[in-house]
C-alpha cells in the first residue's frame, strides 16, 4: 500500500514534461543520455510510462527555469522583431545580464528592467503623419488668408478620418473648419519619387511650444523637400523623431541655423557637407557575397522562424559572431 501511495506522488513522463514545459521527447532523451533515472527503469513497459521522483522533478525544474527573459521573450513582449530586441539589449537601452542556462551562456533581462523600459517608452507613438484625402501632413503650416495668422496640423487619425490643426491662439479646429475659416496650406506638396536607398537618417528634436518654432519649420521643410513617402515620424513625451531617406539637400536652400540644428539633432546616420549640397545618409552599406544554395535555405528558414527579414537576420548573425570573437580575444 505504501508503495502504491508513493507512486501516486511521482511524475509520469507526460506530467514531468508538462511540469518542465518541455516535450515528452526531451524527457525520453534525458533518460537515454542517463541524465535522469526513472524509479521504474527496469519494468517501465509494464506501467506503460516512466515514473520520476519529486526530487528529480524539482532538480530539473531548477535546471530548466530561465533566470530571466530572453531576447525572444523581450521581442514578443514589446511586439518588435527579434533583431530589434537584440539591438536594444546590446546597446544597453534595456539592462541585461549573462547567466548559464541549459549549459550555455545566454543574455537575459530582468522582468523589472523590462517593465521600467515599457513605462519609459509607453508614451512613444508611431503615428500616421499624412492624410491622403486632404493631402495634409503632421506639423504642416496653414496661413489665414486675411490675417496671416499661423496654424499647424497636430493630429492625423486614420481610425476616424480626423485631421486637426491648432491656431496661434490655441484653438483646435478640424481640417474642414480650418478651411472654412480662411486658412490655406502655406506650401503645396509636390509629387516626389520614392527613394529606394536603404535605411534612414534619424533626427530627434524637442517638441516645441511655439507654432513658429524653427523645429517645426525644419520638419516641414524636410518633408516638403524629400516627400512624405520618404519620411517617418514618431512622437514621444517631449520629443519628435523624424526619419528621412538618404538624400542630398541643395546647399543654397538651407541656412546656417537650419544646418546646425540638423547636425545637433541627428541620432542615426550621418550628415556630409558637400560642395553643392548637404548629404543626409543612413549608416547602412551593402555587402555582396556568394553562399551555397543549401546555406541560403537555412538562412531563409531561420529568418522566417524569428519573424525577421533575411537582411536583419544576417546583420544580427554577423554582429553576434564579431562580439563572440571579441569576447574570446579578451579572455585570451
Amino acid at each position: 500500500m505504501d508503495n502504491i501511495e508513493s507512486m501516486k506522488d511521482m511524475y509520469t513522463t507526460k506530467e514531468l514534461a508538462s511540469f518542465l514545459k518541455v516535450s515528452e521527447q526531451t524527457v525520453y532523451s534525458l533518460v537515454k543520455r542517463e541524465e535522469i533515472e526513472p524509479v521504474n527503469k527496469e519494468d517501465w513497459t509494464i506501467d506503460g510510462t516512466y515514473f520520476f521522483s519529486t526530487e528529480t522533478a524539482e532538480r530539473l525544474k531548477q535546471y530548466y527555469t530561465k533566470p530571466g527573459l530572453t531576447n525572444k521573450d523581450v521581442a514578443e513582449r514589446l511586439n518588435i522583431s527579434l533583431s530589434t530586441a537584440q539591438k536594444l539589449v546590446k546597446a544597453g537601452e534595456i539592462p541585461s545580464f549573462t547567466a548559464t542556462y541549459l549549459g550555455r551562456d545566454i543574455t537575459f533581462v530582468n522582468e523589472e528592467d523590462l517593465i521600467n523600459y515599457e513605462e519609459k517608452h509607453k508614451r512613444e507613438r508611431k503615428i500616421p503623419f499624412y492624410d491622403k484625402e486632404t493631402q495634409t501632413y503632421m506639423f504642416q503650416s496653414f496661413t489665414h488668408s486675411a490675417t496671416g495668422e499661423l496654424a499647424r496640423i497636430i493630429e492625423i487619425s486614420n481610425h476616424d478620418k480626423k485631421v486637426i490643426g491648432i491656431t496661434e491662439r490655441g484653438t483646435k479646429l478640424h481640417y474642414e473648419t480650418l478651411m472654412e475659416q480662411g486658412y490655406q496650406p502655406s506650401y503645396k506638396l509636390d509629387n516626389k519619387k520614392s527613394i529606394n536607398k536603404r535605411g534612414f537618417a534619424v533626427f530627434r528634436l524637442l517638441n516645441p511650444a511655439q507654432l513658429n518654432s524653427i523645429v517645426y519649420q525644419l520638419i516641414e521643410k524636410l518633408i516638403y523637400t524629400v516627400g512624405v513617402q520618404n519620411c517617418r515620424i514618431n512622437l514621444k513625451e517631449d520629443t519628435i523623431e523624424l526619419s528621412v531617406k538618404p538624400i542630398q539637400l541643395p546647399l543654397n536652400q538651407w541656412n546656417d541655423e537650419e544646418i546646425q540644428l540638423l547636425k545637433q539633432s541627428i541620432i542615426k546616420g550621418k550628415i556630409v557637407e558637400r560642395h553643392q549640397g548637404i548629404l543626409l545618409d543612413s549608416d547602412e552599406v551593402t555587402i555582396h557575397t556568394v553562399i551555397p544554395t543549401e546555406l541560403k535555405k537555412q538562412v531563409q528558414l531561420l529568418a522566417k522562424s524569428q519573424n525577421v527579414k533575411i537582411e536583419e537576420f544576417v546583420q544580427q548573425a554577423i554582429s553576434n559572431y564579431i562580439d563572440q570573437i571579441k569576447n574570446e580575444d579578451i579572455r585570451s
